[in-house]
């Protein structure tokens, strides 16, 4: 379930670790693939006739998760836990950087309508400008049942 009014102190708790992960490693994957596209579809002078631009294009949805999770992640959460300490600009520093991964964005939404069991959160949007999606437990109240928001 993603929640659209998360706090990342409040709701730390009810984060789904393995599903958050899950879901940025699509969202990477997707980045990727947009990335490689572009690199086929616009080389840089450098590259232009050489073998290095189509390899390099095939390899981007391979080695871009890898710098999202030992990159991008880490220091996402750590973003997101400067800005609920207070920190100014903490949270908006996040999403100026998560911008790199949105552009895979579009992908996984369009394989939530396709495939929507592959994708872990209910509602994923066509862009999301955050470094992390985090999905979250759902609200359970004393009863057990889930509170619908």
């Amino acid at each position: 379930m993603a929640d659209l009014d998360f706090s990342f102190g409040r709701d730390f708790k009810r984060i789904n670790w393995g599903q958050t992960a899950h879901l940025n490693l699509l969202r990477a994957v997707g980045a990727g693939i947009v990335f490689g596209a572009a690199n086929l579809l616009f080389p840089s002078p450098q590259n232009v006739g050489s073998i290095s631009s189509p390899l390099l294009s095939l390899a981007f949805p391979i080695v871009f998760p890898l710098i999202y999770f030992l990159l991008f992640f880490p220091f996402g959460c750590f973003l997101r836990l400067l800005g609920a300490m207070g920190v100014p600009f903490a949270g908006l520093a996040a999403n100026i950087v998560g911008i790199i991964v949105a552009v895979g964005d579009p992908l996984v939404f369009i394989l939530s309508k396709v495939r929507p069991t592959w994708v872990p959160v209910n509602k994923f949007s066509f862009f999301n400008f955050a470094m992390i999606v985090f999905a979250v437990k759902p609200i359970v109240e004393a009863v057990g049942e889930p509170v619908v928001q």
